[in-house]
C-alpha cells in the first residue's frame, strides 16, 4: 500500500477496528464513525459505517444511505472502498439490504464496492448467535438456508487488498455454501450442542446465498475456524 493517508469510517466497529490494525503498519490511518465528519485530504476512504439493526426505519436510512451520501459529497475526488452486503442480492431485500443497494448506486464510478457475505465472528451472525445460545435463550432457526460463512480475518484481508484492485463490485466470501444444520453440526463436532427452536423461513431471507469471489481474494479459513473463533478459541492453534 505504501505511505498513504487512509480514513476509516466505522473504524471502531467489529470489522473496522481490525482493519485499522491491519493497515497501520502500511499507512497513516485516521478513524471516524458515522457521527463525526472529518474534512481533509486522503488517498482513500474506507466506508464501513452503518447500522445492521435492530433499528427504526429512520435510523436505518440515516445510518446507512444518508451516511454514504454525506461521505460521497464530502470527498467527491477521493477513492472510496465501500463495505456493502450480500443482502443486496435478495429478491425482496430487508430495509438494510435495500439501503446498501441504494448506497452503491450513489457512489462514483471510481469506488470499489465489496459485497461482504456472512462474516463469521461478527456479533450479528448466526454463528455468534449459536455460540451464545442457552437452554433459557435458544437459537431461533428460520428455515435451513444456505449461507457463505467467511472468517472476519479473511474479510479484513479482503478489505486491505481492495486498495490494489481496479474499481468495481466484488463478492467477499468463500464461494462455498453451508446450511444452518451444517453449522449446528460443526458446533457439535467441537463439543457444543446448540439449543435451538426451528421456525419457518422469513420472506426476506435468501434461500441460497453463495459468493462468487474474485481471483484476488483467497480466504485462509473455513467453517471449522469460524465456529472455533465464535467459541472463543484460537483458530491458529487448531
Amino acid at each position: 500500500m505504501g505511505s498513504v493517508r487512509v480514513l476509516v469510517y466505522g473504524g471502531e466497529g467489529y470489522i473496522g477496528s481490525r482493519l485499522v490494525e491491519r493497515l497501520k503498519p502500511h499507512a497513516d490511518v485516521g478513524v471516524e464513525d458515522r457521527h463525526q465528519w472529518h474534512a481533509g485530504r486522503f488517498d482513500v476512504i474506507y466506508h464501513l459505517a452503518g447500522n445492521v439493526g435492530p433499528c427504526t426505519m429512520e435510523e436505518c436510512i440515516s445510518d446507512n444511505y444518508l451516511t454514504t451520501q454525506h461521505i460521497a459529497s464530502i470527498y467527491p475526488d477521493t477513492r472510496i472502498i465501500f463495505a456493502s452486503s450480500c443482502a443486496v442480492y435478495a429478491d425482496r431485500p430487508s430495509l438494510y439490504g435495500f439501503m446498501k443497494l441504494a448506497s452503491e448506486k450513489i457512489l462514483p464510478e471510481t469506488a470499489t464496492i465489496l459485497r461482504i457475505f456472512n462474516a463469521g465472528g461478527h456479533p450479528t451472525s448466526l454463528v455468534e448467535a449459536a455460540a451464545a445460545a442457552t437452554e433459557h435463550k435458544p437459537l431461533m432457526v428460520f428455515g435451513n438456508d444456505t449461507r457463505d460463512y467467511v472468517h472476519v480475518d479473511d474479510v479484513v484481508e479482503g478489505l486491505a487488498r481492495a486498495y490494489d484492485v481496479p474499481p468495481g463490485t466484488y463478492d467477499i466470501g468463500t464461494g462455498k455454501g453451508t446450511t444452518t444444520q451444517q453449522v449446528l453440526m460443526e458446533f457439535k463436532k467441537q463439543g457444543v450442542e446448540v439449543p435451538y427452536v426451528q421456525c419457518p423461513g422469513r420472506k426476506w431471507d435468501i434461500p441460497v446465498s453463495i459468493a462468487t469471489p474474485p481471483d484476488w481474494f483467497r480466504p485462509k479459513y473455513g467453517l471449522r475456524e469460524v465456529v472455533a473463533n465464535a467459541l472463543g478459541r484460537n483458530h491458529t492453534s487448531l
